[in-house]
């Protein structure tokens, strides 16, 4: 089942909260944590204010942490429902959102304090996924860090600055190096680099996907595929807010810098199921990434895939 997870932008509220990070006492330069790989989705233990660990998903799709509305309720954590600003998310927006701020979260030895969290209800992710999901680990833990995602290995690496010198040689199928961006103030890294069935597209690199390649409505009016979408498969997605039915089908090919594939299999998204207002037309997910080590380097805006 292939879905678009959890993103969720609120402006104004970014320019007035935001997370205060600190490596701890041993001051590694890089600091390694294991992963759980279920159903396509990358899974870390958590530790919230001291309690847990929790099991969340590391999602460089979601610009804000998150958090189950009962794992904030025991913690006694302040909750505003989410009102204004601009939201996009997956889901017909049966769920309720809440905005708090979590004093201090923990992964391996790293922490981080006051970052703004949403509180929703996880129940029908965690069925999705066959395990309990407490939770979301999103842009605002990750940006201050090199986050290399190592499939083979099922093991996260944050390291404090880039392992890689500046690249000389040219792309190749078994490593890639590509620059990624940040368009209209939203904080979801996007790359160029990508093209469906020859025709080039802004592709989401998004580790909350469990998919290969998820298309918003948007692209596939644009890419001519509207026949595809409508002879696919209906499929479902369980997100922020709530359940969408989306197509699922295949496309001709699929190009991320010298890495092309035939017949992938492809995720149509439909109008109003949460990315109408996404600043990209596709959502690159784990199921693309999991044969490469995966270098996402926020501070240089680059993007590593090395096949090992």
């Amino acid at each position: 089942m292939k879905r678009k997870f959890f993103y969720i932008s609120v402006a104004y509220l970014l320019m007035t909260r935001c997370g205060c990070f600190a490596y701890s006492q041993n001051k590694l330069e890089v600091v390694e944590v294991p992963f759980r790989f279920e159903h396509s989705s990358v899974l870390v233990q958590v530790k919230v204010t001291d309690k847990g660990p929790y099991t969340m998903l590391l999602d460089t799709g979601a610009e804000q942490c998150a958090i189950d509305i009962n794992i904030a309720k025991e913690l006694a954590l302040k909750l505003t429902p989410m009102g204004g600003g601009k939201a996009v998310a997956t889901g017909n927006k049966e769920n309720t959102v809440f905005l708090t701020n979590l004093p201090q979260i923990e992964i391996g030895s790293l922490t981080a304090a006051g970052l703004l969290t949403a509180a929703l209800d996880f129940s029908k992710i965690s069925q999705r996924i066959g395990v309990p999901i407490h939770g979301v680990v999103g842009y605002n833990f990750l940006k201050n860090h090199v986050v290399q995602f190592d499939y083979p290995q099922r093991t996260i690496r944050f390291y404090s600055a880039s392992p890689f010198a500046k690249p000389k040689e040219p792309n190749t199928a078994s490593r890639m190096v590509l620059p990624f961006r940040f368009y209209e103030g939203d904080k979801f890294p996007v790359i160029d680099e990508v093209y469906v069935n020859g025709k080039k597209i802004k592709a989401e690199l998004d580790t909350g996907h469990s998919g290969v390649l998820a298309l918003t409505a948007a692209a596939i009016k644009r890419l001519g595929l509207e026949a595809e979408a409508r002879a696919g498969e209906p499929e479902t997605s369980e997100g922020a807010l709530g359940t969408s039915v989306n197509r699922k089908g295949k496309l001709k090919t699929l190009t991320v810098g010298a890495v092309t594939i035939d017949s992938p299999p492809v995720s149509f998204r439909t109008p109003n199921s949460g990315l109408d207002q996404a600043p990209f037309e596709g959502m690159l997910g784990n199921d693309f990434f999991k044969d490469f080590v995966v270098t996402v380097d926020y501070r240089s805006m680059m993007v590593t895939f090395e096949k090992p």
